[in-house]
């Protein structure tokens, strides 16, 4: 009979120290697409189409902005050249296409959490392209894909087995999600519930507080602590609770209708029979097409949200309250 192993680490010794090194990948590489994204959108919006688009307040805007366009005409070929640069380096990485957040799940349940081993630079590379153009994207979904991808591929280099490694690759993508948001705690609970329709993966929660928390601190560092929309001060009655009611029901119908347009576009896209490159780049010219009449949806969009919230309604381009609703669509 062999003897106990004294040095074998318990549940929580392991998975602490497995999110700190989780943390750690999600406040980097947070860092990472923060900056590069950041980068391209000075280069494409700000020198080429002349462009100024608001920054929230928790990045260093201000919610008293006056939009400039001096070459708004620029803004469909920008998009779609973004889009054609991000389309011909998918090509060294399919699994970088696409949503991030869905190809992470997809490694999750199906792929016992692996990625290939370059699918992370390529998917940051691809995605600060794409947004940073003007494609009307999030940041969430290229972050939680990248953060995932990387604790993978250093898995292996640890030896983890490999249900370990798909709890790794869940932690990875809260903690991811949560950091670059700068919202750490529901980025531990969205690592738990997000996997599946209708369970909760409770395991991950202890780690994914570690991952986030050391996510979020290390990319406060950079780009500050406060909440990215700053703080918002609301007095709740139970009045209001109806209108709540509301609110969760038309977000839920539109939600499902994001997803399914979406999807629909995809596969009308996918039978187009054209290279990749050039199906994205059709893409980015049609957005960016838009973006010249509704620049709210240029890039991320936080800080023409920022400025909805601070009821500064007037300050969106050539809308009133009511029209506000075509921006939805």
């Amino acid at each position: 009979m062999k003897p106990p192993n004294k040095h074998r680490l318990n549940y929580f010794e392991k998975w602490t120290l497995l999110g700190l090194l989780v943390g750690t990948i999600a406040g980097v590489s947070s860092i990472a697409v923060f900056y590069a994204l950041r980068l391209v959108e000075y280069v494409f919006l700000t020198s080429v189409a002349g462009i100024s688009l608001p920054v929230p307040i928790g990045e260093g805007g201000s919610i008293i902005f006056s939009y400039t366009a001096l070459r708004p005409y620029l803004l469909p070929l920008t998009a779609a050249a973004g889009a054609l640069i991000s389309g011909m380096l998918i090509r060294f990485s399919s699994s970088a296409s696409g949503n991030g957040t869905d190809k992470t799940i997809e490694a999750f349940h199906y792929k016992h959490g692996k990625f290939d081993r370059i699918g992370w630079l390529v998917k940051l590379l691809a995605s600060a392209f794409t947004i940073g153009s003007g494609g009307s994207a999030g940041r969430e979904g290229p972050e939680a894909f990248i953060s995932a991808s990387l604790s993978s591929n250093i898995s292996g280099l640890l030896k983890i087995s490999p249900e370990d490694r798909r709890k790794l690759v869940a932690v990875a993508l809260g903690a991811g999600i949560g950091t670059i948001f700068k919202s750490p705690i529901a980025g531990a609970l969205l690592s738990a519930e997000l996997l599946y329709r209708r369970d909760f993966e409770y395991e991950v929660v202890f780690p994914s507080l570690i991952a986030s928390a050391v996510g979020y601190m290390i990319f406060g560092l950079a780009v500050g602590y406060g909440p990215i929309f700053g703080i918002y001060i609301y007095t709740f009655s139970v009045y209001q609770v109806p209108y709540f009611i509301l609110l969760g029901l038309l977000s839920g119908a539109f939600a499902i209708l994001y997803v399914k347009s979406m999807f629909a576009f995809e596969n009308a896209f996918s039978r187009l029979k054209l290279p990749l490159a050039v199906r994205a780049a059709i893409g980015g010219l049609a957005v960016g097409t838009i973006g010249m009449f509704f620049p709210e949806i240029v890039s991320v969009g936080y800080g023409w949200m920022n400025i909805i919230m601070q009821n500064k309604v007037n300050e969106l381009v050539g809308l009133g309250l009511s029209p506000l609703l075509i921006l939805i669509l």
